[in-house]
């Protein structure tokens, strides 16, 4: 008898993932990412010109009613993701915070590694290192992830709880696994999500999923009453520190525990009575949802404003109905059932994570374009299309020298064929974040700042006078029509009481609409005494405002 050839440890089955892979590939993506960031310029988007830094600041310095909605409807959204951002923006360089929040997104590239390796069960650790590394550089070069690193949108930070939770569902799937670090598991997987959907209500959508796809799997995954409960139980305590504390807040001072959305149901005086959802991108037919996916691969983009290519998307459309197909066809023939039988033999993946995340991935993206139809929302499912795509092809494909080649050309194929969005809104870093120059005849104290038109501005409040007010007449939350809300009541008694100097402050030419507004609340413009002033990517205009007869300003009664 031929000696037994000492096996190479690059041979041995994979075994546990070790805490240095995780913390040199995460220490990886967090360097990748910043770098890119410094060299990309200061990404200073819409949502934090309105309301990222304005809410966190209104929150934290106790003035959330005593400015009215300077940024809309989006006045009383969560500030809580958004505390590091302006904590970093106000202590930092725009340097050093905007890579700072590149590296802190870029962590994902260690997480959807670790994801990865905690699927690959049925291969060599060198295998499984190696085609986890490709599913994470597929997944971090999603064209909305990367289009966000450096900026305050925060998509691709809170995608890191919702890959912290399926890692921590896939880590619990290990065979070796005793009962008691099973539980735990799932406790840490439902705090987890439970942690994403607080501090984004967005994310509601994977763990909604998440959930769905161990009922679902009920039996796949081996669940039993006790583990469902501890998911559970850790879903709840996930959410309360953020998200249950937003809606207690929000409730008890606004009556509408998620305002300004679906206020239609909870009638809160202090917006429109209606559902301030964006419904823009949502499809109006099932053949446009179908081929949202196929859009993207040709650069439309449906389901965005900006232009951007993508391909991973396009591909699992095919690859999962193929799955699809086969499970069909083992449900009606037997000769099917042997076939899949020497499937299971070839697989990489535990049936386990197999089964879980190309659910989880199916559930998510059906309620994601149920309810949004947001690119940017996707971004924690993109992140992982790399995986899902060798999931695919693992199931598949039974030789493995095949699935190897097809995973190699996908893959290879998407890196080259993404196209990010316009960056057309970064700027160079400079010397402050947002670059603003107030002239002094702006920032006289105890003055009453009158926000008109369309645009962003609440990023400007916290750099005006301590002393000063501002007032946002914006249909969303003064009505045109003149339906009474709470802020209308307000602003019409502000302004009929503010004793010292008024100006307008706006970043576009005003409307019919903003001169309605002055003539309702008694207000006139003296435009030749106005001043402009700029930030890194805004001009505004500012103008003293005089008061006609107290007789003539509308809506002083409630």
């Amino acid at each position: 008898m031929e000696p037994t050839r000492p096996t190479k440890p690059q041979d041995q089955p994979n075994s546990r993932l070790r805490t240095g892979e995780l913390i040199i590939t995460a220490s990886i993506g967090a360097y990748y990412a910043a770098r890119w960031a410094s060299e990309a310029g200061k990404g200073i988007g819409w949502d934090q010109q309105n309301y990222h830094f304005y809410n966190v600041y209104a929150w934290l310095s106790g003035r959330m009613d005593y400015h009215i909605a300077p940024a809309g409807m989006h006045s009383w959204l969560s500030p809580i993701l958004y505390v590091p951002h302006y904590w970093l923006i106000n202590h930092f360089s725009p340097l050093v915070a905007g890579a700072t929040f590149a590296a802190w997104a870029g962590l994902n590239f260690g997480l959807i590694y670790a994801l990865a390796r905690l699927a690959l069960q049925n291969c060599s650790r060198s295998s499984a290192a190696i085609i986890a590394l490709i599913c994470g550089l597929v997944g971090c070069l999603d064209p909305l992830f990367v289009g966000e690193l450096g900026s305050t949108d925060a998509d691709g930070i809170v995608s890191l709880p919702v890959l912290a939770g399926l890692c921590a569902i896939c880590w619990a799937g290990w065979h070796d696994r005793s009962e008691k670090q099973r539980n735990v598991a799932y406790a840490s997987a439902g705090v987890f999500l439970g942690m994403a959907a607080g501090l984004k209500w967005t994310c509601f959508v994977y763990a909604v999923a998440a959930t769905l796809a161990l009922v679902v799997l009920w039996r796949v995954m081996q669940m039993d009453r006790r583990r469902f409960l501890w998911f559970a139980a850790g879903g709840i305590l996930g959410y309360l520190p953020a998200g249950g504390y937003w809606n207690w807040l929000l409730w008890t001072r606004y009556g509408n525990p998620i305002l300004p959305f679906w206020n239609d149901r909870f009638h809160s005086p202090w917006a429109k009575a209606i559902d301030f959802r964006d419904m823009r991108f949502i499809p109006q037919t099932i053949e446009s949802a179908i081929s949202y996916p196929f859009q993207w691969f040709v650069g439309l983009h449906p389901t965005s404003e900006g232009e951007f290519r993508l391909a991973t998307f396009a591909f699992l459309s095919i690859l999962i109905p193929l799955i699809a197909a086969v499970l069909l066809g083992q449900a009606i023939s037997r000769p099917w059932r042997n076939r899949a039988a020497r499937q299971e033999s070839s697989l990489t993946v535990a049936r386990q994570p197999l089964w879980f995340l190309l659910t989880f991935a199916v559930f998510s993206y059906i309620l994601w374009m149920r309810l949004f139809s947001i690119q940017r929302y996707l971004i924690p499912l993109a992140l992982i299309a790399g995986l899902l795509i060798w999931l695919s092809l693992d199931y598949l494909i039974q030789w493995k020298a095949a699935k190897i080649v097809a995973f190699l050309i996908l893959s290879g194929f998407s890196i080259y064929w993404m196209q990010m969005e316009n960056q057309s809104w970064r700027v160079p870093y400079g010397t402050t974040w947002f670059g603003l120059k107030i002239p002094n005849e702006v920032l006289t104290p105890g003055t009453l700042y009158i926000m008109l038109g369309p645009g962003p501005m609440g990023y400007v409040v916290p750099f005006l006078p301590e002393s000063s007010r501002t007032v946002r007449l914006i249909d969303a939350t003064i009505p045109e029509d003149g339906t009474q809300t709470e802020p209308a009541r307000r602003a019409a008694e502000i302004l009929g009481q503010h004793a010292g100097p008024m100006r307008s402050l706006s970043v576009a030419v005003l409307t019919e609409d903003d001169y309605a507004y002055m003539r309702r609340f008694g207000l006139t413009l003296d435009q030749a005494a106005c001043k402009q002033f700029r930030s890194d990517l805004d001009q505004f205009t500012s103008c003293p405002i005089t008061r006609q007869a107290a007789s003539a300003i509308e809506g002083t009664t409630p």
